[in-house]
């Protein structure tokens, strides 16, 4: 329960995450950045799954020398470069237990900012927000595959209890065979016990009846 009520947070907070832009600072000047906060998560995590992602629309990825930044050359994403290739330059910060990404888009004579199409600009936080979800998707699978392989481990300890149960009950049904041959064995040993004890008193009269003898 406590698990599901984590990853319904875990969600909702995917679910509030926003493009927002602003002029900062990289390693070609002051341009405008697209970001977004992506939330439990990791910036190396991040930064795997974004050259990965990338790859799905043609871009190659690198790091820029000198600088924190990825830089990804000839992406063909429709919804930004309209039918031509653009090249990105990313940052992943990590800030307690999110990840900031910071986006740049070089459009070739210039970077992505408001003075150009707004569908363009429109575009890039769409990207964003669908590579959030990508995020997130691969988060929930590798969840699902760690709570996979615990149900597994779960499922393996409980055929091993299985077997222990069997074997013990086995066990018993042998133990309770035994006892009961022994309560017969014991019964037997009573009797014979007695009749010993019967023929012993027998043979100590019988010995005192030829030891009187010797004396007439």
């Amino acid at each position: 329960m406590i698990l599901l009520f984590l990853f319904l947070l875990f969600a909702m907070s995917f679910s509030q995450a926003q493009v927002t832009e602003d002029n900062r600072s990289m390693s070609l000047g002051n341009h405008t950045a697209y970001m977004i906060d992506i939330p439990n998560t990791n910036e190396k995590f991040v930064e795997n799954i974004w050259k990965k992602y990338l790859r799905s629309f043609g871009g190659k990825s690198k790091k820029v020398r000198s600088s924190q930044e990825i830089y990804t050359s000839s992406a063909k994403i429709s919804s930004i470069g309209k039918g031509s290739k653009v090249d990105l330059y990313a940052t992943f910060e990590q800030t307690g237990d999110d990840v900031a990404l910071s986006m740049w888009v070089d459009l070739g004579e210039d970077f992505l900012s408001k003075k150009n199409n707004n569908s363009q600009v429109q575009g890039a936080k769409d990207f964003l927000e669908d590579f959030a979800g990508e995020v997130r998707r691969e988060i929930i699978r590798l969840q699902v595959k760690e709570e996979d392989e615990k149900l597994e481990k779960m499922e393996v300890n409980l055929r091993r209890l299985e077997r222990d149960s069997t074997r013990f009950e086995r066990d018993i049904e042998l133990a309770e065979a035994k006892i009961l041959k022994n309560k017969e064995k014991l019964e037997e040993n009573r009797i014979a016990r007695e009749e010993m004890m019967h023929n012993i008193e027998i043979q100590k009269i019988t010995l005192d009846s030829i030891k009187s003898l010797q004396h007439q």
